[in-house]
C-alpha cells in the first residue's frame, strides 16, 4: 500500500462514519488496521499469524529430520548412539561432542547468513538449504540437552 493508498483508506473510513454505525471505536479500528496494513508492507514486518505459520512449518519439519536422522546415527535402543560412540573414541563427554555437532551448524549459518549467499529453502539441488541447516541446529539443541539430561542423571547417581 502506497502512503496515498493510506491516505485513501484513512480518509475513507472518516467520511464513512454511517458505515461504522456512528461507532467510534469501530472507526478507529479500521484505521488503525489501514496504517497497520501500510506499515507492515513498507517495513515487511512479520505478523504474529505468519510467525506462527514459519514456527508450525520449523516443528514439522524438525520432527521428521529428527526421526529420519535417528535411523542413520543410532539404533532403537540408544538415542545417543552416536554421541557415545564418539565421545568414547575421542575419551571427551557425549555432551562435548554433541556440542561440537552443533557448533558445526552454527559456523555454517553464519557464513553464510554473513555472505548473504544462501538458499531459502529446506532442500537445493546441491543439498540442503538454509531452512535445513537451521532446523538440523534446533535438533542438535535437544540432542545436547538429552546428552546433559544423562550426565546429570549419571552425577545424580554417583552421589
Amino acid at each position: 500500500m502506497s502512503n496515498q493508498q493510506l491516505f485513501r483508506a484513512v480518509e475513507n473510513a472518516l467520511l464513512d462514519w454511517e458505515v461504522y454505525d456512528n461507532d467510534a471505536s469501530c472507526m478507529a479500528e479500521a484505521v488503525c488496521k489501514a496504517i497497520d496494513e501500510h506499515t507492515n508492507k513498507r517495513t515487511g514486518a512479520t505478523t504474529p499469524k505468519a510467525f506462527e505459520s514459519l514456527v508450525d512449518e520449523f516443528l514439522e519439519h524438525e520432527q521428521k529430520l529428527l526421526n529420519w536422522k535417528a535411523k542413520e546415527y543410532s539404533d532403537n535402543v540408544d538415542r545417543l548412539m552416536n554421541f557415545r560412540q564418539i565421545s568414547g573414541l575421542i575419551d571427551t563427554s557425549m555432551s562435548s561432542v554433541a556440542l561440537l555437532y552443533l557448533l558445526k551448524h552454527i559456523q555454517s549459518i553464519t557464513l553464510a547468513v554473513r555472505r548473504g549467499q544462501y538458499a531459502w529453502e529446506w532442500q537445493t539441488d546441491e543439498g540442503e538449504g538454509l531452512k535445513q541447516r537451521i532446523a538440523d541446529a534446533r535438533n542438535y539443541l535437544l540432542l545436547l540437552a538429552a546428552c546433559l539430561e544423562e550426565d546429570t542423571c549419571k552425577k545424580k547417581e554417583l552421589l
